[in-house]
This record gives structure tokens, C-alpha cells and sequence, in this order.
């Protein structure tokens, strides 16, 4: 009897010992992703992902990555990008917990740029005003001024780069534009603007336009001193 509760007691010690092992080694193994990762094009039009751009401190053995656009594809220790690549790509890190069986994973948001411009055919775009409209008075900003990416080829369409736009304007005013690379403002002060728009690959186009002012209050336009 003492030698079976011997072997007993034994045994439960072996199999707590196991018990917490397998429970730290599972909670340990974690797949830990940095929120956003930058990769730009080389001068070829061409980069990769790889999983130190991913990798934020995971605990495990890392199988791989793999792009949540191409889920598919089997999990590797690079991806290669290039022009069709340009702007988001979701990339998943996996992480292996052997003790536990299971996969562990996180999600990156990779922005892919081409900010040397070896992607672009829209070299010949420009940045331009369709109309523009001077304030009612010196006083009033209520000047109005419609910018938009243009191919001088085809003046008469909202010329399309890679979305979304950024508009930068230098009193400050910054304007987000979805899908159509154009910015409609009607709370222009008399004065002489900038305005650079980005697209998604970081490629800049910029132009400067003037609003006047009435002269019914007897002020003095600025922009004809």
C-alpha cells in the first residue's frame, strides 16, 4: 500500500510537471505583428517583403508570411513586389505552438510606394484649375477654386493616377480625395496658393493660382500690389 501511494504521488508530480510545462510553453508562443510596414521600389520597379518588415517580437517558431490578397499562396520567408503591387497589401506572419498544435497569427498593413517614380506612366499629368472664382470682397473668404489632375492629352476628364489623393494646400487646409483626383474649395481668402496633391505611390504634382477680391469695399487686391 505505501508503495502504490508512493508511485502515485510520484506520478501526479509527473504529470503536474508536464501540466504546467505544456501550459507556459503555450502561453508563451505568440505571433506579435508590427501594425504598418513601409517597402519602396528600387530603381527596377521591384522590392520585397520580408519577414523582419512583419515580425514585431513574435514567440515561436515563425513558418513564414504570406499576402492576405493572394491567400493561396503558399506561406514564405520573402514576398516579391513590384508596379501592379503599389499601395496596400495585407500580409500575414504565422507562428507555430507545437505544444498546443496550433498556428498563430497577426496581419500587417504593408504600404508598397514608388517614390523614385519608376512605375509612373503619368509623367505627363499636371496639376491644374479647371476654374477659379476671386472673393466677393476683401474681406470675405469666399473665393472658390477647382484643382485637378489633368493629361493635357485629354483636358476634358479627371485624369487618373493611383488613389487615394492627397491634397496639401500651403494655408494649412489638407483634403483626402478617395477615388477622383480633384479638390473643390469655396473658402478661399484673396492670396496666392500652392497646392501639391500625392497619390498613393507618394508621386507629387504641384500648382499655384491666385484669388482675387472685389473692389466694391475700396480695398486694394493684394495680388495687384
Amino acid at each position: 500500500m505505501n508503495s502504490f501511494l508512493k508511485n502515485l504521488g510520484c506520478l501526479l508530480l509527473l504529470l503536474c510537471a508536464l501540466g504546467i510545462n505544456t501550459q507556459t510553453t503555450s502561453a508563451q508562443v505568440s505571433a506579435n505583428c508590427h501594425s504598418t510596414a513601409y517597402v519602396n521600389l528600387d530603381a527596377n520597379g521591384t522590392g520585397m517583403i520580408t519577414i523582419n518588415d512583419i515580425n514585431n517580437g513574435s514567440v515561436g517558431t515563425i513558418l513564414g508570411i504570406f499576402s492576405g490578397n493572394a491567400p493561396n499562396v503558399s506561406i514564405s520567408q520573402i514576398i516579391p513586389v513590384d508596379c501592379n503591387d503599389l499601395g496596400s497589401m495585407p500580409v500575414i506572419l504565422t507562428v507555430a505552438d507545437s505544444a498546443a498544435g496550433v498556428t498563430h497569427v497577426c496581419t500587417t498593413n504593408v504600404i508598397i510606394s514608388d517614390t523614385l517614380g519608376t512605375c509612373s506612366t503619368n509623367s505627363g499629368l499636371i496639376l491644374t484649375d479647371s476654374f477659379s472664382t476671386d472673393a466677393s470682397n476683401c474681406n470675405t473668404c469666399d473665393g472658390e477654386a477647382y484643382v485637378f489632375l489633368e493629361d493635357p492629352n485629354n483636358p476634358s476628364a479627371i485624369a487618373s493616377s493611383t488613389p487615394p489623393y492627397l491634397f496639401q494646400w500651403s494655408d494649412g487646409v489638407n483634403y483626402t480625395a478617395a477615388q477622383y483626383a480633384f479638390h473643390d474649395r469655396n473658402d478661399l481668402c484673396a492670396g496666392t496658393y500652392t497646392v501639391t496633391m500625392y497619390d498613393a505611390t507618394q508621386a507629387s504634382y504641384t500648382y499655384t493660382l491666385q484669388i482675387g477680391c472685389g473692389s466694391n469695399n475700396g480695398c486694394i487686391d493684394p495680388n495687384q500690389i
